[in-house]
């Protein structure tokens, strides 16, 4: 891909980009959620050791966020 094109695909895409997060910003002020998930916990276990992946995560998703 020559520069030009990279650059034209990289400009389109924070375009596009930009785009979807105003509509989330536009959506967050009007509307209800439409998931609430709170402290949200999970470990994964391979014999003795443990990784904990996430601890007390609380998620928020609004209308137009997905």
């Amino acid at each position: 891909m020559s520069q030009t094109t990279a650059q034209e695909t990289m400009a389109s895409r924070e375009r596009v980009a930009e785009a979807s997060r105003s509509n989330v910003r536009e959506a967050k002020g009007t509307s209800t959620p439409i998931v609430v998930a709170e402290n949200i916990h999970k470990t994964f276990r391979s014999g003795e050791i443990e990784v904990y992946a996430l601890r007390g995560l609380d998620l928020t998703i609004g209308t137009g966020e997905m």
